[in-house]
């Protein structure tokens, strides 16, 4: 079988960033490929964008690039869900990178392939984690927005929802009310796709959104720090904003201090980082974000301190008084943490 999608490559100009290459490269998963932004490329860092669901569709019919080598076969145990797929491409896509540096004379000083970073938002931040997951080229792993399937845990949810939801629902912070982050029900009713059979076959539907039955997101085997954990130590920047309530930044903040043990031990704390904007955005990255994940890759591939305040505000959670108002401090709800 053969298959393939098209992917956009941005590279700078030293005239535009002021240095010369090699340079990094950002593989971006993206609704539609686009030139690189340019904050990445002003910061010297390349963009190879490819529309995600050209490599698997966005809906239950398992099409597009990836399904086409791989069909979706759940009888055979051919399940893949769409998130693998869309990673999947984002590793094609480095293959691209390091292909173009070796054997084409143009791209030769240019693409620096042992620099490369991994970012996507909403969904396509699902995917970003995965990717980085899966491959370890990717130094840096930046999911923007990913939430709940993200980097947000499942056994998190602020619905306060025992034994079934009731309003009002969720925290109250000074800048608003908070809805939630999904729930493990909510991601296998309305984005089924993303995963395979198995997850969808974990849940009860008639008893998937209360807490302590079978199939609800506390009984998962494992949950979502853990994926960001096993990075470690290559480095994760989590992106959101403090009013995002479609990803949910509280959310986020939990996968970040589920996971920095790991990197502790490892001696990498330097290398996760939480990239809250706290002034508010929505369910949207900014230029704040990426001139902020530039930052933390010089820091990664070139040892560039950070900046002040920067310097801390990469590495401070704001939601720690929230854990002791809701839920008894950070030790209650993670009892491994020191």
């Amino acid at each position: 079988r053969s298959a393939s999608f098209n992917a956009r490559l941005t590279v700078p100009t030293a005239g535009l960033c002021g240095k010369p290459g090699p340079y990094p490269v950002i593989v971006s998963i993206d609704f539609f490929a686009m030139p690189g932004n340019a904050d990445y490329l002003k910061a010297g860092y390349a963009v190879l964008s490819f529309t995600y669901s050209n490599v698997a569709s966005d809906n239950t019919g398992h099409a597009g690039a990836f399904y086409e080598l791989y069909p979706y076969d759940v009888a055979a145990g051919r399940d893949s869900g769409v998130l693998a797929g869309w990673a999947w491409g984002a590793s094609r896509g480095a293959d691209a990178v390091e292909y173009l540096a070796r054997n084409d004379p143009a791209f030769a000083d240019l693409l620096d392939v042992e620099k490369l970073v991994v970012t996507g938002f909403s969904r396509c931040g699902k995917a970003a984690l995965v990717a980085g997951l899966m491959d370890e080229r990717f130094g840096v792993v930046n999911p923007g927005g990913s939430g709940s399937g993200g980097a947000a845990p499942y056994r998190y949810d602020s619905y306060g929802n025992t034994p079934a939801r009731r309003a009002p629902f969720g925290n109250v912070y000074p800048w608003g009310r908070s809805t939630g982050a999904e729930t493990l029900g909510d991601h296998v009713r309305h984005q089924t796709h993303n995963s395979n059979e198995m997850l969808a076959r974990f849940l009860d539907p008639d008893r998937m959104y209360k807490t302590r039955t079978h199939g609800y997101g506390e009984r998962l085997p494992y949950d979502h720090h853990e994926i960001v954990a096993a990075i470690a130590p290559r480095a994760v920047i989590l992106d959101t904003s403090n009013d995002d309530y479609a990803n949910n930044a509280e959310g986020d903040s939990i996968g970040f201090e589920g996971a920095r043990p790991v990197y502790a031990f490892l001696g990498a704390d330097r290398n996760l980082a939480l990239n809250i904007r706290m002034t508010g955005g929505g369910h949207s990255l900014g230029s704040w974000h990426r001139q902020n994940v530039v930052r933390f890759c010089d820091l990664v591939f070139y040892g560039t301190p950070l900046p002040e305040p920067l310097r801390g505000d990469l590495y401070d959670n704001p939601y720690l008084d929230t854990y002791a108002k809701y839920y008894g401090g950070l030790k209650a709800m993670m009892p491994w943490r020191k």
